[in-house]
């Protein structure tokens, strides 16, 4: 069934599903078939490869939706972020950045509205796994100065993602001339920026040797 998901990615051009022997199929080429559960198993990166970006606006909309996507996934991770922090200049941190990030969504909004443009309706995969590892870090760390040396690395992660992630979009803002989202964009650029100068400064200023002295 893997093989199956792996030769759909590649496929330029899918027939609609077909019945043989009783059962149904996914037809991609005059020679092979798919059965139903094959297709189920393949259809997620199909629908990704059917995702029409056919243009740099195409493009900036992508981008723009996959960021809304992840802010909001930071919303709903960072209150939990705080609560298992030990130091409480750390969890202080998550909290105030909380609250940064509901700003930085509704100046996505403003963008939206600006531009009057949709967003698709995707879920940023890569937010989605930096999360997870969050979660993970908790579940297996005990509380104390090795976790929030390990919940700031992985905040760390988040902020570097979303800084390139930002990067671009404001790149494809100037080349399609969008000034005053632009604008916008640059200020959530640089308070992603801050935040990651901000942890870095809490590991330095005494956040790593604390988890040395405690391992």
């Amino acid at each position: 069934m893997k093989s199956a998901c792996i030769r759909l990615c590649h496929v330029q051009e899918v027939q609609p599903a077909t019945t043989v022997r009783g059962r149904a199929s996914w037809r991609w080429s005059a020679h092979d078939r798919l059965t139903a559960a094959d297709a189920q198993c393949a259809l997620p990166q199909l629908l990704k490869h059917t995702v029409a970006v056919k243009t740099l606006e195409d493009l900036f909309v992508h981008e723009l939706s996959d960021i809304h996507s992840a802010e909001r996934q930071i919303t709903k991770a960072l209150p939990r972020l705080a609560r298992a922090a030990e130091n409480p200049d750390l969890a202080a941190a998550f909290e105030a950045h909380l609250e940064e990030t509901n700003g930085q969504i509704e100046r996505l909004d403003q963008v939206v509205e600006l531009l009057g443009i949709r967003l698709k309706r995707i879920k940023c995969a890569a937010m989605e796994g930096l999360v997870e590892e969050g979660k993970e870090v908790i579940d297996s760390v005990v509380k104390g100065p090795v976790r929030d040396a390990a919940l700031i690395g992985g905040a760390q992660k988040v902020e570097h993602y979303e800084i390139a992630a930002y990067g671009t979009i404001c790149a494809l803002a100037k080349q399609l001339g969008y000034d005053d989202a632009l604008d916008l964009l640059k200020q959530t650029l640089e308070e992603e920026k801050a935040t990651d100068e901000k942890l870095t400064m809490l590991a330095e200023s005494g956040g790593n040797q604390r988890a040395a002295e405690a391992g």
